[in-house]
C-alpha cells in the first residue's frame, strides 16, 4: 500500500486545485461567508480521538517484535501496521463525498507528501493551508516550539485561540480552531511524564529516543515537539488536503461528523509516522 511520493503529490494538487476553483467560482459554502455554516467542534472531541487513536496503533507496536534498536531495518514493518490499524477505525467519510478506501488513501498520500518535509509545514511553504490560517499556523509551531515546558505550550496555546477567535472567521477559523484542538491533545500525549505529560513514545518502547535521555530539558523538550510538529502539521493541512473543504458549510446530514472523525484520524495518523521518523 506504500505509494509513489511523486504521485502522493500529484493528487494532493489536483485536490486542492479543485477546492481554490471552486472558490473561484463562487460554488462552495466556504466561499460565501454570509452562508457558510462553522464546525460544531463540541459534536466530537478530535482531540481525544486523536489521542485514543495513536495509542491504540502504538499498543500494536509491539517492543518485543520491533526492537527500538531495529527500528530502521522495520521501516516497512512499522509503517504497514500502522496503516492497518488506521484503516480498521470505523468511520463513515460518505458525507463528505468520499468512500473509506479513498479517505484512507488520500490520509496515506498526504502523510507521504508531509514526509519529505520532515513532517513540517514550514517547510512546505503551507502549501494546503489558506493565508490568513497559515499566519496562526505558523505562530502554534513556532511559539510552542520555543515554550519550555507543557505548561507554557498550553499557554501559548490559549493565547492564540484567543486571537484567532478575535480575528478569524469562517474557514480561516476552522482550521485553526481545529488545529489548536488537537495541538492541545498531542502536547499531552508525547511530552515527558516530568511535565504532566502522557509520554506514549516511553511508554511503548520502555526507552526514549537516542539523546532523550540527556539531562537538559531542552533536548528532552526537541523530541516530543517533533512529534507536536507533525501533529500540527498534518491537522492544518486536513481541510482543504484531504478535499473535505468542498463539504464544508453544505450542512448535510452527517458532514459535521464525518469531517470532524476524518480530522482525528488523518493527524493522528501524521504524528503516528512522524513520531517514529517514517
Amino acid at each position: 500500500m506504500k505509494k509513489n511520493i511523486f504521485y502522493s503529490l500529484t493528487v494532493l494538487g489536483f485536490l486542492t486545485l479543485g477546492f481554490f476553483a471552486c472558490k473561484k467560482n463562487g460554488t462552495t459554502g466556504a466561499d460565501k461567508t454570509d452562508s457558510y455554516i462553522p464546525i460544531n467542534f463540541k459534536e466530537k472531541n478530535i482531540g481525544e480521538l486523536h489521542n485514543q487513536y495513536i495509542i491504540a496503533a502504538y499498543k500494536k507496536l509491539n517492543p518485543n517484535k520491533l526492537k527500538l534498536a531495529q527500528r530502521t531495518e522495520n521501516v516497512d514493518g512499522y509503517r504497514e501496521i500502522l496503516i492497518d490499524e488506521f484503516e480498521n477505525i470505523e468511520y463513515d467519510p460518505t458525507p463528505l463525498g468520499i468512500t473509506h478506501e479513498s479517505f484512507i488513501d488520500r490520509t496515506i498520500l498526504l502523510t507521504d507528501s508531509l514526509s519529505l518535509y520532515q513532517y513540517d509545514v514550514r517547510n512546505w511553504d503551507y502549501t494546503y493551508v489558506t493565508p490568513s490560517a497559515a499566519n496562526f499556523v505558523g505562530r502554534i509551531l513556532n511559539e510552542s516550539e520555543t515554550a519550555a515546558s507543557l505548561a507554557d505550550v498550553n499557554q501559548v496555546l490559549n493565547t492564540i485561540e484567543s486571537d484567532a477567535n478575535a480575528i478569524l472567521s469562517g474557514v480561516d477559523l476552522d482550521i485553526v480552531r481545529g488545529t489548536l484542538e488537537i495541538a492541545r491533545s498531542s502536547a499531552y500525549l508525547w511530552a515527558p511524564e516530568s511535565e504532566g505529560g502522557y509520554d506514549l513514545y516511553t511508554k511503548t518502547f520502555g526507552t526514549p529516543p537516542s539523546g532523550r535521555n540527556s539531562s537538559s530539558n531542552r533536548v528532552q523538550l526537541s523530541w516530543w515537539k517533533r512529534a507536536f510538529i507533525g501533529d500540527v502539521s498534518a491537522s492544518s493541512q486536513y481541510f482543504l488536503g484531504m478535499g473535505v473543504g468542498l463539504a464544508a458549510g453544505l450542512a448535510t446530514p452527517g458532514t459535521n461528523a464525518a469531517i470532524l472523525g476524518g480530522w482525528a484520524i488523518s493527524a493522528g495518523f501524521g504524528s503516528a509516522f512522524a513520531a517514529l521518523g517514517l
